[in-house]
């Protein structure tokens, strides 16, 4: 196995139908290789809403590596999955706490940032 690896998240934005402002500095990313293709990561931040709420989130995923097993795949060919949680306040987005949601992480090679895409996932 290859040896675990930890980051900081260092702030940036964020934008949707509902939602929109800064991601919070101080948030960490831990990646824990499973095998030579495959590595477990877990990503803590905080949001800071347009109107002044902050959000904790939670991502747990998986993503797959290229066959030297240190950089990632092609963005095309990418399958970094993940869950997510949120931790909000009572009030405007606390029904945040109350669906599922799944997320995307794009990481390109050669680039430090990520982007992570949510969707919620509705009752089938």
């Amino acid at each position: 196995r290859g040896q675990r690896r930890s980051g900081e998240i260092l702030g940036g934005e964020f934008n949707g139908d509902r939602l929109q402002g800064q991601v919070l500095s101080g948030g960490s990313l831990f990646l824990v290789p499973q095998d030579d293709s495959l590595a477990r990561f877990s990503l803590y931040y905080t949001l800071l809403t347009d109107d002044g709420i902050k959000i904790d989130v939670v991502g747990e995923g998986l993503v797959a590596f290229d066959e030297t097993g240190r950089a990632p795949l092609a963005e095309s060919r990418c399958r970094c999955t993940c869950s997510k949680q949120f931790s909000v306040p009572s009030g405007a987005h606390d029904d945040l706490q109350r669906n599922l949601y799944v997320g995307r992480v794009d990481m390109k090679v050669g680039d430090d940032s990520l982007r992570v895409s949510i969707f919620q996932v509705n009752e089938i």
